[in-house]
């Protein structure tokens, strides 16, 4: 959970406009299973400080249309999931 904490505190407020931005790029055929591991990948690279200055704004950015990805994928799942048992 403590990457968990680190994303939401780097990433709150990103908005729509960095996963806009993100979305518009080569619509590539993402999972919430391939979007975490790559976020957790990310995370432990800034944890270990080998991340170049050059890199952290894109670093930063692809972490959090990352967050913005999984948050929809799982409010999806989650809407999905009332409609069947609700």
């Amino acid at each position: 959970m403590k990457i968990n904490r680190i994303c939401t505190e780097t990433c709150t407020g990103a908005g729509k406009e960095i996963s806009d931005n993100w979305n518009m790029k080569k619509q590539e055929e993402i999972t919430y299973e391939t979007a975490w591991n790559e976020l957790q990948q990310i995370v432990a690279e800034l944890q270990a400080e080998s991340v170049s200055v050059d890199q952290l704004a894109e670093k930063v950015e692809r972490a959090a249309a990352l967050v913005a990805f999984c948050r929809t994928r799982l409010r999806q799942t989650e809407e999905k999931l009332d409609q069947l048992t609700g």
